[in-house]
């Protein structure tokens, strides 16, 4: 099967953000297959879900997993945990009243992309 995991490349910071709409079940396969994640658990009852990943080049990237029957509250969600990991864990900017336009920026980008 080929997979369904799409990309989203935000060229200002020269990463990757990951994205998947389905269910848990095809999530994991595609998790395992894509990545080499195998340690998802077997059952979630959430819908939706949002990890750092290693790419096969060592570069950090993010990974988002939408339910496909979520609502579109926890699609954005899910949006700003990647914002807040590419802000504030790889680039190393809090947020502040300084750097606000630039999450708000960034999860509106994320955002048209993933919906």
């Amino acid at each position: 099967m080929k997979s369904q995991i799409q990309t989203v490349y935000i060229e200002i910071y020269d990463f990757n953000i990951y994205y998947l709409i389905s269910d848990w079940k095809q999530c994991r396969l595609e998790l395992e297959d894509a990545f080499g994640k195998d340690d998802e658990p077997e059952e979630n009852t959430g819908t939706g879900y949002a990890l750092p990943i290693i790419q096969s080049d060592e570069r950090k990237a993010y990974f988002i997993w939408i339910d496909k029957d979520a609502n579109f509250s926890t699609r954005i969600h899910e949006c700003f945990h990647a914002v807040v990991y590419i802000m504030r864990d790889y680039l190393d900017i809090q947020l502040d009243d300084n750097s606000e336009e630039a999450f708000a920026y960034l999860l509106t980008y994320i955002v048209r992309k993933v919906l």
